[in-house]
């Protein structure tokens, strides 16, 4: 269960629930819900307690729902690891381990035959013996907020995060203060953060037996390992990414045919609807289907011309909302696609513009009205 604090308060007020890993539900003074704070966020924040928690908090609508693929959804797009949800008037948090561990057996056998390889993104790896400040600098220059240590043998020993150095540096803190640190370290190495147990993954491991792990030892990242060596590094958000990315593609009806199919990559035509949808969903509606035509012929068939193929490609969404055509034809056939689905989008922003039009003159009348 998720603590409550108060807008008003500081940080220094919760530290100690911050150390124990807490994510907090933030009130007014009223007792009213304002937003969350996750326990990833606080933690950057613990090296200056007096920030008040109304600088730092986020401003999440609760979802009134329990359906998981939608919360899902919303982490992704919050960028947050936990999500507000209000059922019978009480908000409670649901994590990115509850949303994963549920959706095991929703959709368990995505989870059983989709593998480690299928989801993990390259590792960035540094040595055991690696200064702290060295490996804080090449996570800012990387863009990561961990990184896989290994050993002389180049076998990974652990994973380290921007929390652990956090709260490293805490508890070294509160250490010195009580008087228990003899001496000052001059360098401080990878090895020092490390815990006493590797936590990893194999490549051929499926989602759901890692799903599993983090969900049970409480972690948001395993290294994926061959012959003890990282290869790879997968966490819950790449999971959940990869997973929602399965659905959009499910959900998506694409039907390709005409001349010549086996000859050609459809996925290309799939990934660009799938893009398209994502940006225009509100003006394609619900339940849409892209119907799609390849005409392949020859060109060039004189004597001494060299032959080129060419493809005429015809387009059709239809949805409960829209049905729109687009037509388009060349010499390459990736090339033809993405000309073609550019003609479609020009006629979705149309689409756009008009919904705009139409739902001002009808505010406008309906101010009127009232105005009356």
């Amino acid at each position: 269960m998720a603590k409550v604090v108060s807008i008003d308060a500081r940080v220094q007020d919760i530290i100690n629930d911050i150390k124990n890993g807490e994510n907090f539900i933030v009130v007014d003074k009223k007792g009213r819900y304002k937003g969350i704070i996750s326990n990833e966020r606080l933690i950057r924040y613990i090296f200056n307690p007096d920030t008040k928690i109304e600088k730092i908090y986020v401003k999440i609508k609760p979802l009134k729902t329990l359906n998981f693929l939608e919360i899902g959804r919303k982490m992704i797009a919050s960028n947050s690891r936990v999500i507000p949800v209000e059922i019978n008037g009480k908000i409670e948090l649901i994590s990115i381990w509850d949303v994963l561990e549920n959706l095991l057996e929703i959709e368990r056998a995505y989870f059983e035959n989709t593998l480690a390889r299928d989801v993990m993104n390259p590792p960035v790896i540094v040595n055991e013996w690696d200064d702290i400040k060295k490996i804080i600098a090449m996570m800012k220059s990387k863009g990561v907020s961990r990184v896989i240590v290994t050993n002389r043998e180049e076998k990974a020993v652990g994973i380290i995060s921007i929390s652990d150095i956090i709260r490293y540096f805490l508890f070294k803190k509160e250490r010195a203060t009580k008087g228990e640190l003899e001496e000052k370290e001059e360098k401080l190495e990878a090895r020092s953060l490390l815990r006493e147990r590797l936590i990893y993954a194999k490549t051929d491991d499926n989602l759901y037996k890692i799903v599993k792990i983090l969900s049970k030892d409480r972690i948001f990242a395993v290294p994926v390992l061959e012959n003890e060596k990282p290869v790879g590094i997968v966490t819950a958000k790449d999971i959940l990414v990869h997973y929602l990315s399965y659905v959009d593609r499910r959900s998506l009806p694409v039907i390709v045919h005409g001349t010549s199919i086996d000859e050609i990559d459809t996925g290309i035509i799939e990934k660009k609807f799938k893009d398209l949808y994502r940006k225009f969903n509100r003006v394609i509606g619900d339940k849409p289907r892209l119907i799609v035509h390849v005409k392949k012929g020859e060109k060039g068939e004189k004597k001494g011309i060299k032959r080129k193929y060419f493809y005429i490609i015809n387009a059709k969404i239809i949805s409960d909302k829209i049905k729109i055509f687009a037509s388009e034809s060349g010499y390459d056939f990736s090339s033809t696609v993405r000309s073609l689905f550019k003609i479609l989008e020009m006629e979705l922003e149309e689409k756009k513009e008009e919904n705009k039009e139409r739902y001002y003159i009808e505010r406008l009348l309906k101010d009127s009205l009232e105005y009356i």
